[in-house]
């Protein structure tokens, strides 16, 4: 694996002959939740992750205010910078919607799509006033007591118990830029909805979710899976809101399935 940075974003390039799978991440994590992926998908294609800006490695130079369309453009410039091409792009949850807006503006750099744990809608009032609430709470208090109170909802209940994982996530949270936190998290405030915009989109896409997703239940992958003329959609079982870690080998031979098709 070689590290690199451009433009403020560290990525870790895998390398290998085969076709490129290029991940992102899920907030409030790193590239590093794709370790599962990376150490099956690296054998035999080219694997590339990146942290978001301002999160893990990569440097930010926005004063921690974003926009998807900034993530979205962080993404484009990887590929521009890498001289990529023929890209299937995953990512989950706020990964999803950045790759979203990324396949949207340049449909031409990408030969699949993969949307895991998320969703094309925008915030409703009530999501916009609980992200507000977290944001006024990450100010006054820091993290504190935020990666526990998260994964009660992040992850299915028999993968809370489980120490390992439950301690790995933890940990990353905690090392993640508290204004990091609310600069992604105005970024998901403001996105927009792309519902109206998947007609157009014609390369082929899986779509997974886990059983147990509470943040981004099934019925709005099935929304995504209604306007994508050329989709597929896949429940991970026994699996909250990050499926790749909760439940990795399912995930892994969905989405192996789907790239050999």
């Amino acid at each position: 694996m070689t590290e690199t940075k451009i433009s403020d974003i560290a990525i870790y390039n895998y390398g290998g002959n085969g076709e490129i799978v290029l991940f992102v991440h899920a907030f409030p994590l790193t590239a590093d939740m794709w370790h599962n992926q990376v150490d099956y998908f690296k054998k035999k294609y080219h694997v590339i992750t990146f942290d978001i800006r301002g999160f893990g490695k990569s440097d930010d130079s926005f004063n921690f205010i974003y926009t998807m369309e900034n993530f979205a453009d962080d993404v484009l410039n990887i590929i521009e910078s890498l001289n990529l091409a023929n890209i299937n792009i995953c990512g989950l949850s706020m990964g999803g919607y950045i790759v979203q807006r990324a396949v949207i503006k340049a449909p031409e750099n990408f030969s699949s799509m993969i949307l895991a744990d998320t969703k094309a809608e925008k915030e409703d009032d009530r999501g916009l006033l609980r992200r507000g609430n977290f944001i006024d709470k990450l100010k006054k208090e820091g993290i504190g007591n935020f990666p526990d109170e998260f994964m009660k909802r992040l992850l299915f209940k028999d993968n809370y118990n489980n120490r390992e994982l439950y301690s790995y996530i933890k940990n990353v949270i905690e090392q993640q830029d508290e204004k990091a936190l609310t600069g992604a998290s105005i970024a998901m405030s403001t996105r927009t909805n792309t519902l109206d915009y998947f007609e157009n989109i014609r390369i082929p896409v899986l779509i997974m979710a886990g059983d147990n997703d509470t943040f981004t239940p099934p019925e709005h992958s099935l929304k995504m899976k209604e306007r994508l003329i050329n989709s597929e959609f896949k429940i991970i079982k026994n699996s909250g809101h990050l499926s790749p870690l909760e439940n990795p080998k399912e995930f892994n031979q969905y989405l192996d399935n789907f790239l050999k098709e």
